[in-house]
Protein backbone atom coordinates (compact mmCIF):
# COMPACT_ATOMS: atom_id res chain seq x y z
CA UNK A 1 0.00 0.00 0.00
CA UNK A 2 1.49 3.44 -1.22
CA UNK A 3 1.41 5.97 1.16
CA UNK A 4 -1.77 8.37 1.37
CA UNK A 5 -1.92 11.85 2.98
CA UNK A 6 -5.66 13.34 3.90
CA UNK A 7 -6.66 17.00 5.03
CA UNK A 8 -8.26 17.31 8.79
CA UNK A 9 -9.77 21.04 9.78
CA UNK A 10 -7.40 22.06 12.98
CA UNK A 11 -10.34 23.46 15.19
CA UNK A 12 -8.88 25.54 17.82
CA UNK A 13 -10.32 24.47 21.21
CA UNK A 14 -8.07 26.44 23.46
CA UNK A 15 -6.72 25.40 26.98
CA UNK A 16 -8.12 22.36 28.14
CA UNK A 17 -9.16 21.81 31.94
CA UNK A 18 -5.32 19.93 32.47
CA UNK A 19 -3.56 23.10 31.11
CA UNK A 20 -3.09 21.52 27.61
CA UNK A 21 -4.75 21.94 24.20
CA UNK A 22 -8.55 21.05 24.12
CA UNK A 23 -7.88 19.60 21.00
CA UNK A 24 -10.82 17.30 20.78
CA UNK A 25 -12.95 18.53 17.56
CA UNK A 26 -9.69 18.69 15.53
CA UNK A 27 -9.23 14.40 16.46
CA UNK A 28 -12.93 13.52 16.00
CA UNK A 29 -12.54 15.16 12.29
CA UNK A 30 -9.08 13.11 12.07
CA UNK A 31 -11.25 9.81 13.34
CA UNK A 32 -13.52 10.48 10.57
CA UNK A 33 -11.53 10.84 7.71
CA UNK A 34 -9.91 7.23 9.24
CA UNK A 35 -13.43 5.90 9.01
CA UNK A 36 -13.83 7.34 5.79
CA UNK A 37 -10.33 5.27 4.34
CA UNK A 38 -11.53 2.32 6.30
CA UNK A 39 -8.27 1.13 6.11
CA UNK A 40 -8.32 0.03 9.68
CA UNK A 41 -11.02 -2.83 8.30
CA UNK A 42 -7.69 -4.31 6.84
CA UNK A 43 -5.87 -4.55 10.01
CA UNK A 44 -6.17 -6.33 13.65
CA UNK A 45 -5.06 -2.62 15.08
CA UNK A 46 -5.33 1.38 14.44
CA UNK A 47 -2.66 2.75 16.07
CA UNK A 48 -2.68 6.59 16.40
CA UNK A 49 1.41 7.66 17.57
CA UNK A 50 2.56 11.59 18.19
CA UNK A 51 5.29 12.78 15.76
CA UNK A 52 7.57 12.96 19.06
CA UNK A 53 7.15 9.77 20.30
CA UNK A 54 9.78 7.09 19.26
CA UNK A 55 7.20 3.75 18.35
CA UNK A 56 9.13 0.45 17.53
CA UNK A 57 6.43 -1.82 15.38
CA UNK A 58 7.88 -4.76 16.17
CA UNK A 59 7.63 -4.58 19.80
CA UNK A 60 4.45 -2.85 20.04
CA UNK A 61 3.14 -6.03 18.23
CA UNK A 62 4.39 -8.41 20.75
CA UNK A 63 2.20 -5.93 23.13
CA UNK A 64 -0.89 -6.26 21.16
CA UNK A 65 -0.61 -9.92 20.36
CA UNK A 66 -2.23 -11.40 23.13
CA UNK A 67 -5.30 -9.40 23.28
CA UNK A 68 -6.27 -11.61 19.92
CA UNK A 69 -9.73 -10.30 18.39
CA UNK A 70 -11.25 -8.45 20.76
CA UNK A 71 -13.33 -5.10 21.14
CA UNK A 72 -10.68 -3.92 23.02
CA UNK A 73 -8.46 -0.04 23.36
CA UNK A 74 -4.84 -0.06 25.32
CA UNK A 75 -4.77 2.33 28.15
CA UNK A 76 -1.16 2.77 28.75
CA UNK A 77 -1.00 5.43 31.82
CA UNK A 78 -2.76 4.19 35.60
CA UNK A 79 -3.32 6.91 37.92
CA UNK A 80 -6.13 5.87 40.02
CA UNK A 81 -3.48 5.90 43.18
CA UNK A 82 -3.11 9.55 42.96
CA UNK A 83 -6.53 10.27 41.84
CA UNK A 84 -8.56 7.54 44.21
CA UNK A 85 -12.33 7.16 42.31
CA UNK A 86 -11.38 9.00 38.88
CA UNK A 87 -12.85 7.85 36.49
CA UNK A 88 -10.24 8.93 34.03
CA UNK A 89 -8.70 6.44 34.98
CA UNK A 90 -6.92 3.78 33.53
CA UNK A 91 -6.43 6.01 30.78
CA UNK A 92 -5.17 6.19 27.28
CA UNK A 93 -2.21 9.13 27.03
CA UNK A 94 -1.96 10.71 23.82
CA UNK A 95 1.49 9.61 22.49
CA UNK A 96 0.49 6.50 21.44
CA UNK A 97 -3.42 4.90 20.95
CA UNK A 98 -3.83 1.43 20.19
CA UNK A 99 -7.78 0.49 18.78
CA UNK A 100 -8.55 -2.75 17.32
CA UNK A 101 -10.51 -3.47 14.84
CA UNK A 102 -13.38 -4.79 16.62
CA UNK A 103 -13.06 -1.38 18.86
CA UNK A 104 -13.21 0.86 15.90
CA UNK A 105 -16.02 -0.95 14.57
CA UNK A 106 -17.93 0.21 17.65
CA UNK A 107 -16.16 3.75 17.36
CA UNK A 108 -17.65 4.05 13.65
CA UNK A 109 -21.21 3.10 14.81
CA UNK A 110 -21.23 4.96 18.12
CA UNK A 111 -18.83 7.91 17.69
CA UNK A 112 -22.15 10.47 17.22
CA UNK A 113 -23.15 9.38 20.61
CA UNK A 114 -20.29 10.21 22.47
CA UNK A 115 -20.05 13.76 20.63
CA UNK A 116 -23.47 14.40 21.66
CA UNK A 117 -23.36 13.52 25.35
CA UNK A 118 -19.95 13.84 26.65
CA UNK A 119 -19.02 17.18 27.60
CA UNK A 120 -15.78 17.46 26.09
CA UNK A 121 -15.46 20.78 25.18
CA UNK A 122 -12.09 21.25 27.68
CA UNK A 123 -10.61 17.99 27.25
CA UNK A 124 -7.96 16.79 25.49
CA UNK A 125 -8.27 13.84 22.71
CA UNK A 126 -7.64 11.32 24.81
CA UNK A 127 -9.73 11.67 27.59
CA UNK A 128 -12.37 11.88 24.93
CA UNK A 129 -11.62 8.99 23.25
CA UNK A 130 -11.32 6.66 26.47
CA UNK A 131 -14.30 7.97 27.98
CA UNK A 132 -16.04 7.59 24.22
CA UNK A 133 -14.31 4.28 24.18
CA UNK A 134 -15.53 3.47 27.82
CA UNK A 135 -19.48 4.39 26.80
CA UNK A 136 -19.54 2.44 24.03
CA UNK A 137 -18.51 -0.48 26.00
CA UNK A 138 -15.00 -1.01 24.39
CA UNK A 139 -13.16 -3.28 26.30
CA UNK A 140 -9.50 -1.62 28.47
CA UNK A 141 -6.56 -3.79 28.33
CA UNK A 142 -4.49 -1.46 30.40
CA UNK A 143 -0.65 -1.60 29.52
CA UNK A 144 1.76 0.40 31.44
CA UNK A 145 4.94 -1.00 29.99
CA UNK A 146 3.81 -0.01 26.70
CA UNK A 147 5.06 3.64 26.23
CA UNK A 148 7.82 5.59 28.18
CA UNK A 149 7.05 9.09 29.14
CA UNK A 150 7.39 11.29 32.08
CA UNK A 151 3.92 12.31 31.91
CA UNK A 152 2.48 9.18 33.32
CA UNK A 153 4.90 8.41 36.24
CA UNK A 154 3.52 8.00 39.15
CA UNK A 155 4.62 10.92 41.38
CA UNK A 156 7.26 13.18 40.39
CA UNK A 157 9.68 12.28 37.41
CA UNK A 158 11.99 11.84 39.51
CA UNK A 159 10.57 9.20 41.41
CA UNK A 160 10.40 6.89 38.04
CA UNK A 161 14.32 7.91 36.51
CA UNK A 162 13.51 5.48 33.67
CA UNK A 163 10.47 6.67 32.13
CA UNK A 164 12.84 8.08 29.48
CA UNK A 165 14.98 5.62 29.07
CA UNK A 166 14.64 4.66 25.73
CA UNK A 167 16.90 1.42 26.44
CA UNK A 168 14.27 -0.40 28.19
CA UNK A 169 13.47 -3.83 26.04
CA UNK A 170 9.84 -4.11 27.54
CA UNK A 171 8.76 -0.46 25.98
CA UNK A 172 7.44 -0.52 22.41
CA UNK A 173 7.37 3.46 22.57
CA UNK A 174 8.83 6.27 23.89
CA UNK A 175 7.99 9.58 24.55
CA UNK A 176 8.31 13.22 24.60
CA UNK A 177 11.52 13.85 21.95
CA UNK A 178 10.90 17.55 20.77
CA UNK A 179 14.19 17.85 18.52
CA UNK A 180 15.01 15.83 15.72
CA UNK A 181 18.10 15.10 17.62
CA UNK A 182 16.75 13.94 20.59
CA UNK A 183 14.04 11.88 18.72
CA UNK A 184 17.17 10.23 16.62
CA UNK A 185 19.63 9.50 19.77
CA UNK A 186 16.61 7.44 21.64
CA UNK A 187 15.40 6.00 18.37
CA UNK A 188 19.17 4.76 17.95
CA UNK A 189 18.97 3.60 21.71
CA UNK A 190 15.76 1.48 21.22
CA UNK A 191 16.78 -0.14 18.28
CA UNK A 192 19.48 -0.92 18.88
Amino acid sequence: MGIETSLVEIVDGGVGQSGTAANVQTFINAWNVILEAAHYSHHPFTVKVDPDAVLLPSRLRDHVRPLGERRVYVPNCDHRDIWPGSSDYPMVYGAVEVISREGMEAYREGHSQCEEELDWSHWGEDLYLGHCLNMLGVEQELDVDQVRDETCCPGTPEQCPDRKDCTQPQAAAFHKFKSVDAWLECWQQASG
